[in-house]
């Protein structure tokens, strides 16, 4: 009986992990530096209005960086972008098509955790497919 018992709590562990999985997997943040921030306002537009993010910060910072052999220093405005994993390959083809960089710095990483009230936010306020 206790190994009953002891499979069916694994059972549930294993249920309860792949249920947060799931629901954080889902979300990501996304990274985009720009010039300035006429740049970084306009493609935060272009996003908003296509439903490509929920929320976008635009922050100002300093970048220091290689470019084809040579240190570079800038600053820039760093982007920071929630949304959701699925409208990644459109957000992307979206800021390359407007961005003025040769290579825009657009780096993804999943969410790993939030409120639950702000995750379904993200869904709520994204494209669904």
């Amino acid at each position: 009986m206790d190994i009953i018992k002891a499979i069916k709590k694994i059972n549930w562990c294993h249920k309860r992990i792949n249920s947060q999985v799931e629901k954080f997997s889902q979300k990501i943040i996304v990274f985009i530096t720009c010039p300035n921030l006429e740049i970084a306002d306009e493609i935060s537009e272009i996003l908003l209005e296509e439903k490509l993010a929920a929320c976008i910060n635009n922050i100002r910072v300093s970048s220091h960086y290689l470019w084809k052999g040579k240190k570079e220093s800038d600053q820039e405005i760093m982007m920071i972008v929630k949304t959701k994993n699925k409208l990644l390959e459109e957000l992307t083809a979206k800021i390359i098509k407007t961005h003025p960089y040769e290579i825009p710095e657009i780096i993804a990483i999943p969410l790993i955790g939030g409120s639950d009230d702000y995750l379904k936010w993200i869904d709520d306020e994204t494209k669904s497919y």
